[in-house]
């Protein structure tokens, strides 16, 4: 069938509600903590790289080292997704049934305002056993989400990467001497910068992830008998 302008604009409208509800759009507006952390991180990084004074060689190989890492994290996060889905194991993760409740404790010893239903002690102690149970199934979802917010950043990198080794050269060329030899390439620089530190992080993530769920099962026969609140 002919897939005019309309029927398009139909699959994305009908898309938009099962992207948000797999957690990989936000549709509510608003900002959570780590984003706004992660807002003023950019920021501050953009801000300082951009007063940095940029030599012109300098060019010639920060834009290809930028699109080399974007394009080699972006190949290997599909295998590692992979992995996630298919072959890893987190039944190991075995969190205490007491999790939630002594989370809510050492938040009642600090100057905060919790909800009022934190202190229904039969509901907090249903959602304990919850956790409990559905929290190894869902860290692969988690860890995916993370995986797919730094997608888009690493396809962003990618762009303005690509852009920089098309008109560096010429950018880096043109100086305003009234800024003191500003020139505008510092722009490709800022955006690209504070993307790269949270991709070469994150390639440490799988080796973290995996070390501690071999540690975790070394000590499944020395959890056997204990004690589940210890």
């Amino acid at each position: 069938m002919p897939v005019p302008v309309h029927t398009n604009a139909v699959i994305i409208e009908m898309s938009i509600p099962e992207l948000a509800r797999a957690g990989i759009l936000d549709t509510s507006g608003r900002r959570g903590f780590l984003d706004r952390v992660y807002q003023v991180y950019w920021w501050a990084v953009f801000v300082l790289v951009i007063l940095l004074p940029i030599k012109a060689d300098e060019v010639t190989f920060y834009f290809p080292a930028v699109v080399g890492v974007a394009a080699a994290w972006l190949f290997a996060v599909p295998a590692y997704a992979q992995s996630l889905v298919a072959s890893a194991d987190f039944s190991s993760l075995r969190p205490s049934p007491t999790l939630l409740s002594d989370f809510i404790s050492r938040m009642k010893a600090r100057p905060v305002k919790l909800p009022a239903d934190l202190d229904n002690e039969a509901e907090v102690a249903a959602a304990d056993a919850l956790i409990a149970e559905e929290l190894p199934a869902l860290i692969p979802s988690v860890l995916l989400r993370i995986m797919a917010t730094l997608s888009t950043r690493a396809v962003g990198a990618a762009i303005f990467g690509s852009i920089g080794l098309l008109a560096g050269p010429w950018l880096a060329s043109i100086h305003l001497t009234w800024l003191r030899g500003w020139s505008p390439v510092s722009v490709l620089y800022a955006v690209t910068a504070p993307v790269l530190p949270l991709l070469f992080g994150s390639m440490l993530v799988p080796i973290v992830g995996f070390t501690y769920l071999a540690s975790r099962r070394e000590d499944l026969p020395r959890d056997v008998g204990r004690d589940p609140k210890q």
